[in-house]
């Protein structure tokens, strides 16, 4: 019996996906598929409270054989074509994924996803403009039209490509960072004085990471929003591989894909967290981070140590209700957190400690350290029992850390008004009120604090 071929190897893993688990409103034409792998028929319901509710349509998948490296040829067929402004009578969908956007981290189930929010965002039933011309001159194959995408309001982006896009990043940037700590010598600028009063460096290596991760998320998803702590610098001179077809991060991970309007996202990055520590050469503090956001709430998040050497613990990432990374799910729980073990800024941990003292007695163990992203993996291995910041903080330096922290079931607030944090792209970019974040425990510990 002949060998299957690695693209048939990934159309049944999917198939076998999505008949157990199928998206609402959606299932597969089992009978007809199991006879043809490289053509799918399914089965698609419109969505309640949608103007397609209860309506049945079915979409035609065709697969090549370098799939999933090549997009499939996807279409409505039968006698109920919707109404769309981006679908033509023919059944042909202008969609990006299924064109220029596609990945082979995509899959069908992604597919149906977006088509779905694609129906039910959709606020009036009408062809496109120039359906009639365009059905008379098209080629059968919707994949041979030069679609032009205009409409970024009706934009969706897969999240678990977006995951990916964000882990790469990560390691781009980190690798800029190791590059210029190579170097012989490298320049160190300031800017200015933090409210502590400690001197606030910029390097090259922030600005080279900070080029090079926004340029590969800007390289796959052109029109999200990304927030740097840094400014582009001479990002001409940065070269980056485009990320798209790098999907070796999560092939050992079955996860769920999810598809959001780009409107509601918001990428937050931090190019070089604990550059002082970077330039005095205490590396284990550094991190790169990027974080995403939707609707201002973080629900990625990935923390990369560059100069980690220990195996299997240089990467962290999470998706809040789909998966975490490997490492995350075996670190351990601290056995006795009668007590407190706080991680504190370097900067101010005298501050912190006597404060701490008249909040929790002597008997408080202070931890100064630096880098945000440092302090979070320290609360995540159960080293300390709560990371404190009393004093402002860059939101850039927290979100990833927050969304892995939160992922696992941890709780980050601010530390004296006591409310969630926003991460929205027009919020401020700077947190006012304190930082704390634990992973048990958390309304005890504010109200130690909130007591002084």
């Amino acid at each position: 019996m002949a060998a299957m071929s690695p693209s048939k190897r990934r159309l049944q893993k999917e198939l076998t996906s999505l008949i157990r688990e199928p998206p609402p409103g959606v299932h597969v034409d089992e009978d007809l598929t199991s006879q043809n792998l490289t053509q799918w028929i399914v089965h698609m319901e419109g969505a309640k409270g949608t103007l397609y509710e209860g309506e049945q349509f079915q979409l035609q998948f065709r697969f090549s054989s370098k799939y999933p490296f090549d997009s499939p040829e996807v279409t409505f067929i039968g006698g109920n074509i919707p109404i769309h402004p981006h679908i033509y009578s023919n059944g042909h969908i202008c969609l990006s994924i299924l064109t220029e956007d596609w990945s082979p981290a995509l899959s069908v189930q992604s597919i149906c996803l977006s088509i779905v929010s694609m129906l039910s965002s959709c606020k009036e039933k009408k062809r496109p403009p120039d359906n009639s011309f365009y059905v008379k001159t098209c080629s059968k194959n919707p994949k041979k039209t030069k679609w032009w995408y205009h409409d970024l309001q009706d934009k969706n982006i897969s999240l678990k490509l977006l995951l990916i896009a964000a882990i790469k990043a990560a390691e781009i940037g980190g690798s800029e960072v190791i590059a210029v700590h190579n170097q012989a010598k490298f320049e160190i600028q300031s800017k200015g004085k933090t409210k502590e009063g400690i001197n606030d460096p910029v390097t090259e290596a922030d600005y080279r990471s900070h080029c090079a991760m926004v340029h590969s998320l800007l390289e796959t998803f052109p029109s999200i929003t990304v927030i740097s702590e840094e400014t582009s610098k001479n990002c001409d001179k940065i070269t980056v591989s485009n990320i798209k077809n790098n999907i070796n991060n999560l092939n050992d991970y079955d996860i769920k894909d999810e598809i959001i309007n780009i409107n509601d996202i918001t990428v937050w990055i931090d190019p070089l967290d604990a550059t002082k520590e970077f330039t005095e050469n205490l590396l284990q503090y550094v991190t790169t981070m990027v974080c995403i956001a939707v609707k201002g709430k973080p629900v990625i998040g990935v923390i990369y140590k560059p100069f980690e050497t220990k195996q299997n613990s240089s990467l962290f990432w999470s998706w809040t209700n789909h998966a975490v990374s490997r490492n995350l799910q075996i670190l351990h729980k601290l056995e006795d957190e009668k007590i407190p073990i706080l991680i504190v800024s370097q900067s101010h941990a005298g501050q912190i400690y006597n404060v701490s003292k008249i909040a929790f007695g002597k008997d408080v163990k202070i931890v100064p350290a630096a880098g945000a992203g440092y302090k979070f993996l320290e609360v995540l291995s159960g080293n300390v029992t709560a990371y404190v910041h009393m004093t402002a903080i860059k939101k850039w330096d927290i979100c990833a850390g927050t969304a892995i922290l939160t992922a696992l079931g941890g709780t980050v607030t601010q530390l004296f008004d006591q409310q969630l944090i926003s991460f929205k792209p027009h919020d401020s970019k700077e947190l006012t009120w304190g930082l704390l974040a634990t992973m048990s425990n958390h309304v005890w510990y504010l109200d130690k604090f909130s007591n002084i």
